[in-house]
């Protein structure tokens, strides 16, 4: 596998662990990988998205701060398969052992919360066909994404 990448150089040196900080290729990363960290989610970022390595049921760390992918942190947390932890603790967790079996029951928790959100795309997209071929009053519209937020709310919240 080609890729090239560039690393968090204060964690380079004498450790048994390499952190990956280029952006984009990380999905062809995932799939080899033993942990993954999501980005931007120490220090007050907003988040990455910690859908992708769990979709390898790959263990995942995060930081305490995100604001994209809200309902995604908070079920993946749920499922065992992220954690969320302060910088300072990085190392740590990096390093601790955990039992395979335990691992594996966390990819199903993770799987079965994965699969419990998927379709949302589907009925987007339709509300947005049944809209450009309605024609509709601004109240009307209002309704429907009224109705979609709930259809939303109750499908697909955690």
């Amino acid at each position: 596998m080609d890729i090239k990448f560039r690393v968090d150089k204060v964690h380079q040196k004498n450790k048994p662990y390499l952190i990956i900080t280029q952006r984009g290729g990380l999905e062809k990363l995932y799939s080899i990988c033993d942990i993954a960290v999501v980005g931007d989610t120490f220090n007050g970022g907003s988040g990455q998205n910690p859908l992708e390595p769990a979709f390898y049921g790959k263990r995942t760390i995060s930081g305490i701060f995100n604001c994209n992918n809200v309902k995604a942190y908070d079920g993946l947390t749920k499922s065992g398969l992220l954690k969320r932890i302060s910088s300072n603790s990085l190392e740590e967790e990096l390093l601790k052992e955990i039992p395979e079996d335990e691992i594996t029951i966390y990819r199903e928790n993770a799987k079965k919360f994965i699969e419990s959100k998927q379709g949302a795309a589907k009925i987007y997209a339709e509300f947005i066909k049944q809209s450009l071929e309605e024609t509709l009053t601004q109240r009307e519209f209002q309704h429907k994404m009224g109705y979609l937020f709930q259809t939303f709310k109750r499908k697909f919240s955690i």
